[in-house]
C-alpha cells in the first residue's frame, strides 16, 4: 500500500504485465543447515591413502541454503555451488581450497588435531540481506580408534613452591595425544590476580613449553612462584636500659612472624624491672587477634596496609626484706629481679657496719631464714647472728670477664651467701668454685 491509494502484487503485476528486474528472484537469507552443540565434522582421508595426505571434500549439507522468492514469497532450499562461499579456519594444520577440498597436515607424533572452520556466503550484489551469513564448524582429525577418543587424561597448572605448596588455577580434561596449549600469559596473569596477595611478584612460564601439547597420562604442569614478603612494625620494645624502640620483623605469606627474639626484652633497672608479655594490635577492634598465626589471605590484606602492633611488658619486680633481729639495725630492703637469685644481706649492709653496733666485738652470721633462692616475689627473711670476738677475712670474686662483684668482709665462723651473679654478653652463669690446688668446682 502507498499512501493508502496503491497496492503492490508482485505476482499479479509479473504475470499480466512483464516488469524490467534487477536482482536475483531467490534471495538467500541463512544457511538452511543447523549445527548441534555438540556435533563435530570428523575429516576422513577419502581415499584411506595417508602418503599422499589426509583430505576430504566438504559435505554438501554445508552448501545448502534457506532463501526466499521475491516474487512468490514462498521458503525454499538449495545447494548452492563452491564459489558462492570463502572459509577460513583456525588451526594452521588444516587447510581448504576454493573447492571445498579440506586437507590435513599432520605434525609428528600427532593423534588428534581440532579447529574451527568458518563458512561464510558471498551474498549478491543486488540483494535485500547485507548483514554476514556464516556458520562455525568444528572439525577434528584423528587416527584414534573410537575406544581411544573416549580416553582422556587431565592436564593441570599449578603455581607456588615446595616452601609454600602448589594450588591447581587451571586443568584441562584433553584426549589421549590431543594437542592443547596452556593459558596464554595474559590469561596467565589473569588467573594469578586473585592470589597476588600470594606471591611476591606476577609469575611466568619463562621457557616452559606451553603450545601443542599432549598427555598420554594425568599431566601437572609448575611454575616457581616466590612467596611475598610481609612486615609487621613492633612498636615500644624497651631495652635493657629502659628506653624504647620500634622494630620490623618480615616474614612470608604461610609463615609465622618470629616474635622468639623479644623474650629477653624488657627494662633491667632497678626499681623499675619489667618482662615481656607479648604483643597486642594498635587497631583497638583487632586486639584480638593471635598475631602469631600463619599469615594468611585475610592477615596478608591487614599487613599490605601497614599493620602495627606493640610489646606490651609487666612489673617483674620485686622487695626483698631482711631483717636483725638481736641487732639495733633497721630492717634493709632491696629491689631486685624476678627469677634471680636474692642477694647477700652484706651487699646491704656491711660486716663493718654490723660490728660497729657491737664493738669491739663481731657479729657472726649464723644462718638465713629461710634459706636464700631464686626471687619469684617479694620475700623477708631474717638474719640470725651471735656475737663474739673473731677474726674477719676477705672475700675475693673473680667472674672470668664477667661483672664485678665487690669484695666482702665477713667474720670467721659466718656463713657465706652466694653473691648476685655475674653477667657476660654471650655466656650463661653456671656457678662459683674455689680457687686451691685442693678444690673442686
Amino acid at each position: 500500500m502507498l499512501f493508502g491509494l496503491y497496492e503492490w502484487q508482485p505476482t499479479l503485476v509479473d504475470k499480466k504485465w512483464p516488469l524490467l528486474t534487477a536482482g536475483v528472484k531467490n534471495n538467500v537469507y541463512d544457511f538452511a543447515y543447523d549445527i548441534e552443540s555438540d556435533e563435530v565434522l570428523r575429516i576422513i582421508d577419502e581415499d584411506n591413502d595417508a602418503s599422499n595426505g589426509y583430505t576430504m571434500d566438504l559435505p554438501e549439507t554445508y552448501y545448502t541454503m534457506a532463501y526466499m522468492d521475491l516474487c512468490e514469497g514462498a521458503r525454499g532450499q538449495d545447494i548452492y555451488p563452491e564459489e558462492k562461499f570463502t572459509y577460513s579456519i583456525s588451526n594452521s594444520n588444516f587447510s581448504i581450497n576454493e573447492n571445498g577440498e579440506i586437507t590435513v597436515n599432520v605434525p609428528e607424533d600427532a593423534r588428534y588435531l581440532e579447529a574451527e572452520l568458518t563458512i561464510n556466503w558471498i551474498p549478491d550484489s543486488l540483494t535485500f540481506s547485507k548483514h554476514g551469513i556464516k556458520i562455525v564448524v568444528p572439525i577434528v582429525w584423528t587416527n584414534l580408534s573410537d575406544a581411544e577418543l573416549n580416553e582422556t587424561y587431565l592436564a593441570t597448572l599449578k603455581v607456588g613452591s615446595q616452601e609454600t605448596g602448589y594450588e591447581t588455577i587451571w586443568s584441562k580434561r584433553v584426549r589421549k595425544n590431543e594437542l592443547f596449549d596452556l593459558p596464554e600469559e595474559d590469561k596467565l596473569r589473569e588467573l594469578i590476580s586473585n592470589y597476588e596477595y600470594k606471591y611476591e611478584k606476577t609469575p611466568s612460564y619463562g621457557d616452559m613449553k606451553i603450545k601443542d601439547l599432549s598427555i598420554y597420562k594425568d599431566e601437572t604442569y609448575y611454575i616457581e612462584a616466590k612467596a611475598k614478603k610481609y612486615t609487621i612494625t613492633i612498636n615500644d620494645i624497651e631495652n635493657s636500659d629502659g628506653s624504647k624502640t620500634n622494630v620490623e620483623l618480615s616474614a612470608h605469606f604461610g609463615e609465622r612472624f618470629d616474635f622468639s627474639s623479644l623474650k629477653d626484652t624488657g627494662t633491667n633497672i632497678a626499681p623499675n624491672f619489667t618482662k615481656y608479655k607479648g604483643i597486642t594490635s594498635l587497631v583497638e577492634a583487632d586486639k584480638k587477634r593471635d598475631l602469631t598465626q600463619i599469615i594468611d589471605k585475610s592477615f596478608a590484606n591487614l599487613l599490605s596496609q601497614g599493620y602495627a602492633v606493640k610489646a606490651e611488658y609487666v612489673n617483674n619486680a620485686a622487695t626483698i626484706t631482711y631483717k636483725f633481729p638481736g641487732l639495733n639495725l633497721e630492717d634493709k630492703k632491696i629491689t631486685v629481679k624476678k627469677g634471680s637469685q636474692a642477694p647477700s644481706p652484706l651487699e646491704l649492709v656491711s660486716q663493718e657496719e654490723l660490728d660497729s653496733l657491737v664493738a669491739p666485738n663481731t657479729v657472726i652470721i649464723t644462718g638465713i631464714t629461710p634459706k636464700l633462692g631464686l626471687v619469684t616475689g617479694d620475700a623477708s627473711y631474717e638474719v640470725n647472728s651471735e656475737i663474739k670476738s673473731v677474726p674477719k677475712h676477705k672475700i675475693s670474686y673473680v667472674t672470668n670477664g664477667g661483672s664485678e662483684i665487690a669484695e666482702q668482709i665477713v667474720a670467721e665462723g659466718s656463713v657465706i651467701t652466694e653473691p648476685t651473679q655475674p653477667k657476660r654478653t654471650g655466656y650463661s652463669f653456671e656457678g662459683w668454685y674455689l680457687r686451691c690446688s685442693s678444690c673442686k668446682r
